[in-house]
């Protein structure tokens, strides 16, 4: 079996994510800056879905903070901080689900729309479970996720059987999930945080909160 598996936030601590859950709270704290926590939620929700539509990371941020009703000046601090403090980290179920995934012997391919997917892999020393680790630039700058262009070549250079029954893991439903539909393959949401309780109605993907929850035999 096929098993394509997603990066950022799903194996290892994505710096987006990081920041909302992190520095985000810091700011409101220190700057005494307003932060309803459900509100909270649907603004990010909100950015996420977004981010599957345009790469204008900064135009997201705008977005986010017009939302929140929070002074520009403040998303300098974000961006600063995110430079200076970030550190790729593996979430503690990472490598046992991908030593499940080796010894069960399925082809385990990484396909990631974050170009420094590969070097940050490797500096995790986890690139070495990969058939091959599929990123926009390494597909002939294909379009990234939810586009089926880094599929397509994979399936074109012989990296995967399109025969071969496919699960694909990831932690967006409107990324993983939606090119999991259009390729017509099962999907695993990893919903680590609990924010998407109010789609698993609406979205039938397998629902889980780790990596720890998706049986691999």
């Amino acid at each position: 079996m096929n098993w394509v598996l997603d990066f950022d936030d799903t194996l290892a601590v994505g710096a987006n994510t990081w920041a909302l859950t992190r520095i985000i709270p810091d700011i409101a704290s220190t700057h005494h800056l307003p932060l309803d926590p459900v509100e909270f939620t649907r603004i990010s929700l909100h950015a996420q879905k977004l981010s599957n539509e345009t790469s204008d990371d900064l135009a997201l941020l705008d977005e986010m903070f017009r939302q929140l009703g929070w002074p520009t000046k403040f998303k300098h601090e974000l961006l600063n901080r995110m430079f200076q403090e970030y550190v790729p980290a593996l979430y503690d179920d990472t490598l046992p689900f991908l030593q499940r995934l080796s010894v069960a012997a399925h082809r385990i391919i990484l396909m990631s729309n974050n170009d420094h997917a590969p070097t940050i892999a490797a500096q995790l020393d986890i690139d070495h479970y990969f058939a091959a680790i599929l990123t926009p630039k390494r597909c002939e700058n294909a379009g990234g996720k939810p586009k089926r262009d880094m599929w397509d070549f994979a399936v074109a250079q012989g990296i995967v059987e399109a025969s071969v029954p496919t699960q694909m893991v990831g932690d967006d439903p409107w990324s993983e999930g939606t090119l999991a539909d259009v390729c017509g393959h099962s999907c695993w949401i990893v919903d680590r945080l609990d924010r998407y309780g109010a789609l698993h109605a609406d979205l039938a993907y397998q629902w889980v909160s780790s990596l720890f929850d998706i049986p691999t035999k």
